[in-house]
Formats: C-alpha cells, sequence, structure tokens
C-alpha cells in the first residue's frame, strides 16, 4: 500500500513541477458537449488522450472511438477588418500616390483615409483569426490504449504598415484642396470637438487648408466602418506627418502591412497504460502513463494585407511548411474515493516535445496540467467539470488559455445520451462564455455521437455575424 501511495506522489509531482507552466491548448475530444471535460470521465478509447489513468477504470473489454471536430475564434475584430480592406480597391489608392492627387474625389480620399484609418485599428486591437481541428482514432482493451490523436491549431497574425501613408508624392498638400466632392463644414458626431481641434492642428502643420472638409469627408467614410475614431485621428495625424515629412518612402503604395500566418498540426501515436490500486477504505486509485511518437507539421507563411479577405488567410496556411517527428510523456493520476466520484489530474507533453519551423527556429508544444471531477449522483445522471492548472501559451503571441468548463449528461441507456454545459477561457476576456450540447443515439455496441458549441459574443467574418467561437465534433463509438 505505501509503495504504491509513493508511486502515486511522485507521478502527481511531476505533473505539477517537473516542467515550466506553459503548453499547447487541450483540445476537447469526445468532450465538447459537456463542456469539455474529461480528465475524470473518459476511460474508453479516448482516455490515452485525456488521462491514461483512466484505462485502470476501464468498463469495457474493448473500446474505439473515431471523431472528427473543427472549431473557428474570432479575436477582437480581426476578420471584420480585413474583410473592411478587402472592400478598399488598393491598386487604385496607391496610383492615387503615384499621381499628385491632382484630380482626385473625395470617395478616392475618403478610401484612402479608411484604409490607413483600418489599419490604425488593427495596430490598437491586435486581433486573431484562429482555426482548430482533431481527428481520432483510439482504441482501448483493457488497461491499454493506443492509436492516433490528431490536433491542428492555425492563427493569422497581423503585422500592420502605419508609417508608409502617403497620399501623394512629396510635399504637395496642396494639391488635396482641389479634391471634388468634399464634405461641407459640420459634424456627424463622429469625432468629438477636442479630437476636430487635435486633426486641426496636425492638417494645418503639414499645410492642408481646407481641414473642415477632409475631417467631414473622413468621419462620413469611417462613421458606420468599425474603426474607433481614436484609430481614426491617428491614422489622419499619420497622414498629416507623411505629408509634412515629403519622404516619396513613405507612399502607401510601398505600405507593407501583411497577415502572418502560423499553424501546428501533429498526431499523438500514444502507448498508455493505467494501473489500478487498491486502497482499501479510501478506494481506488488509478496511475497511468502514456509514451507519444508525434510526427508533426508546423506551418508558416505571410500574404498582403491588401485585396485579400477573411477567407483567403485559412486557404493560404497550407501553402509553407516543415515537417520534423519528436515524442512525449504523459501521466496521470485517478482516484476514486466512492463509485460515484472520481478526482483525475494529467501532466500532458512534461517533455517539452520540439519541432522543425521552416525560419530554422523551434516550436515547442509546452507542458500543462489539467484537473478533473465527476460526480454520479444516479446511474442516469453525471456532472463532471475541468479546470486547467497552468496558463497555457498558444500560437498566438501574448494569448493565453486557462479554460474552466464542465456541465452534465443524462444516461438512461448507454446508446441514449444527453449533454448541455459550457466553458470559459479564464486568461482572456474576449472571447466570453461559451456554451455546449451534445447527443448520443445509435445501439448498445455502436452509437454516435454529435456534439457543438457557441459563443455567446458574436464577431464578423466575411461580412457575417457569427459567434465568437464555435466547435463542432461527431464521434463514432464502438464498444464490447
Amino acid at each position: 500500500m505505501h509503495r504504491y501511495l509513493i508511486t502515486a506522489a511522485v507521478v502527481l509531482l511531476c505533473c505539477y513541477l517537473g516542467s515550466p507552466v506553459f503548453g499547447a491548448e487541450f483540445q476537447p475530444m469526445g468532450a465538447v458537449g459537456i463542456g469539455g471535460a474529461g480528465v475524470a470521465r473518459m476511460k474508453d478509447g479516448f482516455a490515452p488522450y485525456w488521462n491514461p489513468a483512466g484505462l485502470a477504470f476501464n468498463e469495457k473489454a474493448y473500446s474505439t472511438r473515431i471523431e472528427a471536430g473543427v472549431g473557428v475564434r474570432l479575436n477582437n475584430g480581426l476578420a471584420e477588418n480585413i474583410d473592411s480592406l478587402g472592400k478598399i480597391d488598393f491598386d487604385a489608392v496607391s496610383n492615387l500616390a503615384n499621381s499628385n492627387s491632382a484630380g482626385i474625389t473625395a470617395s478616392q480620399f475618403g478610401d484612402a483615409i479608411k484604409l490607413v484609418a483600418i489599419l490604425e485599428d488593427i495596430k490598437a486591437k491586435g486581433g486573431a483569426l484562429t482555426a482548430n481541428g482533431n481527428a481520432v482514432f483510439g482504441n482501448q482493451i483493457k488497461h491499454f490504449g493506443f492509436g492516433a490523436y490528431g490536433s491542428l491549431e492555425a492563427t493569422a497574425i497581423p503585422s500592420p504598415d502605419t508609417t508608409r501613408v502617403l497620399l501623394a508624392d512629396g510635399n504637395i498638400p496642396g494639391a488635396i484642396t482641389s479634391i471634388s466632392g468634399l464634405a461641407d463644414p459640420g459634424s456627424n458626431g463622429y469625432f468629438s470637438a477636442a479630437q476636430r481641434s487635435q486633426l486641426t492642428t496636425a492638417l494645418t502643420g503639414a499645410g492642408f487648408s481646407n481641414t473642415d472638409s477632409i475631417i467631414n469627408t473622413a468621419a462620413s467614410q469611417l462613421a458606420n466602418s468599425g474603426v474607433s475614431s481614436t484609430n481614426a485621428v491617428a491614422a489622419l495625424t499619420n497622414v498629416a506627418a507623411a505629408f509634412a515629412s515629403g519622404a516619396t518612402a513613405l507612399n502607401i503604395s510601398n505600405n507593407q502591412s501583411s497577415i502572418i500566418t502560423r499553424g501546428l498540426a501533429y498526431m499523438e501515436i500514444p502507448l498508455s497504460y493505467g494501473h489500478p490500486v487498491d486502497l482499501g477504505a479510501f478506494g481506488k486509485l488509478g496511475i497511468g502513463g502514456s509514451v507519444k511518437l508525434i510526427p508533426a507539421r508546423v506551418y508558416s507563411t505571410s500574404l498582403s494585407i491588401f485585396n485579400t479577405d477573411s477567407g483567403s488567410i485559412v486557404r493560404d496556411l497550407t501553402e509553407s511548411y516543415t515537417d520534423s517527428t519528436s515524442w512525449g510523456v504523459d501521466c496521470g493520476l485517478l482516484w476514486k474515493p466512492k463509485n460515484w466520484l472520481a478526482v483525475g489530474v494529467v501532466g500532458k507533453n512534461l517533455n517539452t516535445p520540439k519541432f522543425k519551423a521552416q525560419d530554422g527556429d523551434e516550436l515547442k508544444i509546452k507542458p500543462q496540467a489539467r484537473l478533473g471531477v465527476a460526480w454520479d449522483p444516479f446511474s442516469w445522471l453525471t456532472f463532471a467539470a475541468d479546470l486547467d492548472l497552468t496558463k497555457n501559451e498558444t500560437l498566438l503571441p501574448g494569448y493565453y488559455s486557462r479554460h474552466l468548463g464542465g456541465g452534465l449528461e443524462l444516461h438512461p441507456f448507454n446508446w441514449l445520451k444527453l449533454r448541455g454545459g459550457g466553458y470559459k477561457n479564464m486568461a482572456q476576456g474576449d472571447i466570453g462564455p461559451v456554451v455546449t450540447a451534445g447527443l448520443t443515439f445509435g445501439t448498445k455496441w455502436v452509437n454516435l455521437d454529435v456534439d457543438g458549441a457557441y459563443g455567446l459574443e458574436k464577431g464578423r467574418y466575411n461580412d457575417q455575424d457569427f459567434p465568437k467561437e464555435s466547435r463542432a465534433q461527431v464521434n463514432l463509438n464502438i464498444q464490447f
């Protein structure tokens, strides 16, 4: 007994102290509908991914899990800004920059200002478009587990150039006075009085004479664009500064704004084992571990932010990649003090697997730890919850993941189940809570799970409103 308890303590210590507190995001394979809670629940073909200690309590002699899932996350309006830029003819604006602004219209000038203002908005908000997915072929035979657990994480990150914003060659702001159709003096309330005064000072200092018309033209173009007036002021101020400098290199035709895409697709191929330990009056303890082969593909590319749309970000991601292979180690504990209560903890990728990137650098899957609880007050009802114990790095620089999630499952039969729940990233506040639901139907031996997640806050993608985070997942379950 004491030998087993010491072994369990060592495993638990490894989960917490054996590595830095960072990691890739924990993918909710097979558990989306119950809020992504699986550490204390999974005892079948998903156990090698969630917690190999679950194999110590296998309920079936054999099980297979086949899954496909996909998710999208919209951070801070990047996709909306990219789509707004896509409606502006950048070639026309670039030609404007090389034409001494002679005879241009208010609409052309407005597009140019709008373009620069959106770049400022992207710079201020940051934001990203993130996609994730997973594919599983997981197997459990008594206390052993093996299979293939694939994950994809991809993100698009903006790199806006707010320096090269000159709208005409040389220091010739006087040409702007000949623009036809500039708005009459007045305000639609987009700019405050203080902001108008700030813009007047900046434009006048750069040599512009019809500042009221220029400011009102900008206001009419940007009022319904989603760009904040603060970022619009920064954009116009930059334009004025570029004119005052007279540096041809600052032409908007030379603008270097881009979208940097990064992705990691990897397959965990584990050999897992869970060992049961009888603790007598203290219940039962499962001790588990996995050794994994991990082939991976690291994606990295860059595309111009202009004359594109949010859909092309995803399409262009797969053009440039590097393949490499590493290995990983997971360990976990699952304690059942009573038949109706389970508490588990798992540490994943404790050895920090590393993969080659195209630029010669390394991309790491850093270790993470997660705690889970499952409670069965009745034979037909389960409550479960998971919490990331680590604040985990993601592919998006400066963006962290630490999820709290859970829910309930009604299972009057093992072939008919209803799930509901939710989760929230506690490390970031830009997405909001996400609600989840799922259904299992079929036969005792073969059944299908259909699960989904829906964010309560909305973002825009391809000119349509979508939840800021969404997931869909389908599992085929075979068990005997």
